[in-house]
């Protein structure tokens, strides 16, 4: 009979698709805050502090004043994520936090994702629910590091970009092509391992638009609506690209000559700083150890 009744109350959660996946975002939520739970220790070593330290010390220089990102750090460490934990006044739990909010972001534009490849909004749980549980997701979310952040405005500019494809108007194609470029360059600018997908992302569009299809009915040919969408992203993301030319040219080019100069001339103020605050939280590991024996 319970079995029954869970089954019933399943099966009534699937015919109300925003029910279900408010279920399934909950449980993501909650699987993140519980794996991040797990693996506390004062010293907050399990988060991935090693990474961390130098964006902690990027958040450090923009909160004196360093917003122009002109230090050498930041060829190193892109400037998004620090700028956020700045705004977070650097403080490492807030930024855990933040970092489970948005890695369970993921999950409900995933199922944007899907429902907007056309499946039911049954068939979209399924992908929802698979993010949910993946064991990788939810060991990155809550974690001192750029990855969530990242990979939020990565999901993100996939839902611009099938939106892109879609819109009924051109200029909402515009728009949307334009919020397609910017979420992709931003995850860039958090963790740069998006930097290149706007050549298959553009090179997708172009393929999968049909010819007098969705995205503006204009008849003939590509869509009239998606063709500026496609240009404005490509031109948001060049525009982009040509105000950071600097950082992108030595940070993918040249980056090991850089780490080298830095190893060299040992930037006196970052490892500073990384000693200081890694010395720190040794002692507050220590004494939270001496505690707990005591």
């Amino acid at each position: 009979m319970t079995k029954q009744s869970a089954l019933l109350r399943l099966s009534q959660a699937l015919s109300r698709p925003r029910l279900a996946l408010l279920m399934v975002a909950s449980l993501g939520l909650l699987l993140r805050i519980l794996y991040a739970a797990a693996i506390y220790e004062p010293s907050l070593l399990a988060y991935g502090l090693d990474d961390y330290i130098l964006y902690r010390v990027g958040a450090e220089l923009i909160a004196g004043g360093d917003l122009s990102f002109s230090h050498d750090l930041f060829l190193l460490r892109p400037p998004l994520f620090p700028l956020m934990v700045a705004a977070l006044q650097l403080n490492d739990f807030a930024v855990i936090a933040a970092n489970i909010l948005l890695g369970t972001s993921v999950i409900p534009l995933t199922y944007m994702l899907a429902r907007m490849m056309r499946l039911s909004p049954q068939w979209s749980l399924l992908p929802t629910f698979l993010v949910a549980l993946d064991p990788t997701s939810i060991k990155h979310a809550g974690v001192l590091a750029a990855e969530p952040l990242a990979n939020a405005l990565l999901a993100s500019a996939f839902v611009c970009l099938l939106a892109t494809r879609t819109a009924q108007q051109g200029k909402m194609a515009i728009l949307w092509g334009w919020l397609a470029g910017g979420c992709l360059i931003l995850s860039a600018f958090a963790r740069p391992a998006a930097y290149m997908l706007w050549l298959p992302m553009g090179l997708w569009l172009l393929v999968t638009i049909r010819r007098g299809g969705g995205g503006g009915g204009g008849g003939g040919g590509y869509s009239a609506a998606a063709r500026p969408g496609l240009a404005a992203a490509a031109g948001y993301w060049a525009l982009a690209k040509s105000w950071s030319g600097k950082f992108w040219t030595q940070h993918f080019f040249h980056n090991w000559q850089l780490e080298s100069a830095l190893c060299a001339r040992g930037i006196g103020q970052v490892s500073s700083h990384a000693a200081k605050y890694r010395r720190g939280l040794c002692r507050i590991g220590g004494a939270g150890r001496s505690a707990a024996g005591q």
